[in-house]
C-alpha cells in the first residue's frame, strides 16, 4: 500500500496498537482530502493479522471495493479512504541485523545471521558453508563473541593445513620428548580453546584417521596428548567450516556419517558475494579505510560500476585484494575504475590454445603489494612498448608517478644528451 506501506515502517506502534488514519494532524497517517473525515479508520493487528476498521467517517472505509464497518487486509489489498486509493503491500526486506565484524546490508544474508545469532549462546555446535572468501571464519567469530565465551580464546585451525605426521598434536597437544623435535610439552589446538571456541576450517579436508579421534574427543569431552599416560578433560565450543559438500563425502565414504551429525548441530550456508549484491560497494569501502593511513579514499561512479558489475569468484577475498591493489596504484584520495585490476577473464585464451601469452598468466597467491605492483607496471611497460602515455592510462595514475615507479625498477632510458 503505497502510503500506508510506509506509515507501517514508520509507526512501531501497530505491533503494540492501532494506527489511525484521517485529515486531523493528531493522525499517524494525515491525508490532505476534504472527503475525508478527521479520525477516519484506524489500522490494527489481531491474531498476527492486519484489520481495519472505519471510525464512523462521513464517506465510509471502502476495501476492495466493498464498505466496510471492519475488515481484515492483506498484501494486494485496496483501501478507499475519501478520494485516495491505497494499496496494502508488504514490507519491503530490511538489512539484516549486523553480528560482530560482519559487513552486511543485503537482506539476503539476514536468514544466515539470524541462525547464527539465536545459536550463539548455545553450546550448539555449528557448521558454516560457503564458498572461499565468503566469510565463514568473520561468521565464526561473530558466534563466539555473542556466546558466553566471547572473553575465552577463540582458535582457528585449517584442517588443511595440518601436516599428517603432526596432525594428531597439533590438534590434542604433546608431551615434552613424545616425538624427535619435541623439545616442550604444547596443550594443541583443543587444549588452547579450552573454556573457548575452536574453529575448525576445511573440516572436509580432515584426513579420516584423525576424524575417528576427533569424534572421540567430541563424544567423550576429553583428549589425550600424544605422549601422555592419561587424557584430560576439556571444555571446549565447536565451530567448524568448509567449502565442500560433506553430504556428499559422506555418501563417497570419505567423511564419517557420525562425525557429520556430531558437527552439524546447525548448519547455515553463506551466499556466495555475486548473490549479495548490496554488499559489494559497502565491503570495499570497508577494507578501502582499512588501509589506515590516514588518507580518507573514495570510489568514483565508475569504479562502483566495475565493482558492481563484476561476479567475484574468489569473494570478499578477491575484492580486498582488488581493492589493496587499487590504492597502490592510485596517486589520489578517489579510486577510479581503471584503478581496479579484476580478473574478468578476458585475457585468458580457451583451453588448449597456442596463442596463449605467458606475460598474461600471472599467479599473484603469495606476493606482496610490493611486488604485484612492480608486475603491473612491468608488464604495462611491455604490452605498450615504453610508451608512457598509454602506461599511465592504463594503469590510472599519473605520469610523474609513472616516472618515479620506472625510475625504481631501472626501467627508465636516461634522457639524451645534447651534443656539443
Amino acid at each position: 500500500m503505497t502510503e500506508i506501506a510506509r506509515a507501517l515502517q514508520l509507526v512501531p506502534e501497530l505491533d503494540a496498537g492501532a494506527i489511525s488514519v484521517g485529515a486531523h494532524a493528531q493522525n499517524q497517517v494525515v491525508l490532505e482530502d476534504r472527503f475525508v473525515s478527521g479520525f477516519h479508520c484506524r489500522l490494527h493487528v489481531r491474531d498476527g493479522r492486519v484489520w481495519v476498521k472505519d471510525l464512523a467517517s462521513t464517506n465510509g472505509t471502502v476495501v476492495d471495493g466493498s464498505r466496510v464497518a471492519e475488515a481484515e487486509v492483506s498484501a494486494g489489498s485496496t483501501l478507499r479512504v475519501g478520494s485516495q486509493v491505497l494499496r496494502i503491500e508488504r514490507d519491503s526486506p530490511t538489512a539484516p541485523a549486523p553480528l560482530p565484524g560482519v559487513i552486511t546490508c543485503d537482506p539476503v544474508l539476514g536468514g544466515a545471521l539470524e541462525m547464527l545469532r539465536r545459536a550463539a549462546p548455545s553450546r550448539l555446535p555449528v557448521l558454516i558453508l560457503g564458498e572461499s572468501g565468503s566469510g565463514k571464519e568473520v561468521a565464526a567469530r561473530a558466534v563466539h563473541e555473542l556466546s558466553p565465551r566471547a572473553g575465552e580464546a577463540f582458535v582457528p585451525v585449517n584442517c588443511g593445513a595440518i601436516s599428517p605426521e603432526l596432525a594428531e598434536a597439533e590438534l590434542f597437544g604433546h608431551e615434552r620428548g613424545a616425538f624427535t623435535g619435541a623439545v616442550g610439552s604444547s596443550p594443541g589446538a583443543f587444549g588452547a580453546a579450552d573454556s573457548g571456541t575452536l574453529f575448525l576450517d576445511e573440516i572436509g579436508d580432515l584426513p579420516p584417521p584423525l576424524q575417528v579421534k576427533l569424534l572421540r574427543a567430541l563424544e567423550a569431552g576429553e583428549i589425550k596428548p600424544v605422549g601422555s599416560p592419561r587424557p584430560r578433560r576439556i571444555d571446549v565450543r565447536i565451530v567448524c567450516a568448509t567449502h565442500r559438500d560433506l553430504r556428499k563425502l559422506v555418501r563417497a565414504g570419505s567423511f564419517r556419517e557420525d562425525l557429520y551429525y556430531r558437527l552439524a548441530g546447525l548448519s547455515v550456508e553463506l551466499p556466495p558475494l555475486r548473490e549479495r549484491k548490496e554488499d559489494i560497494v559497502p565491503l570495499a569501502e570497508h577494507f578501502l579505510a582499512q588501509e589506515g593511513d590516514g588518507v580518507q579514499r573514495g570510489f568514483s561512479a565508475d569504479a562502483r560500476s566495475r565493482l558492481l558489475a563484476h561476479r567475484w569468484p574468489g569473494n570478499a577475498r578477491e575484492l580486498r585484494h582488488v581493492v589493496q591493489l587499487a590504492v597502490v596504484l592510485s596517486d589520489t584520495a578517489t579510486i577510479r575504475g581503471s584503478a581496479l585490476r579484476i580478473d574478468d577473464g578476458s585475457r585468458r585464451c580457451p583451453e588448449g590454445s597456442e596463442a596463449a601469452d605467458p606475460r598474461e598468466l600471472i599467479d599473484l597467491r603469495g606476493r606482496t603489494l610490493e611486488q604485484i605492483e612492480a608486475l603491473a607496471v612491468r608488464s604495462a611497460w611491455e604490452r605498450h612498448r615504453g610508451q608512457r602515455g598509454a602506461m599511465a592510462r592504463e594503469l590510472g595514475i599519473a605520469r610523474s608517478s609513472l616516472l618515479r615507479k620506472l625510475d625504481e625498477l631501472g626501467l627508465r632510458e636516461p634522457a639524451p644528451v645534447a651534443g656539443g
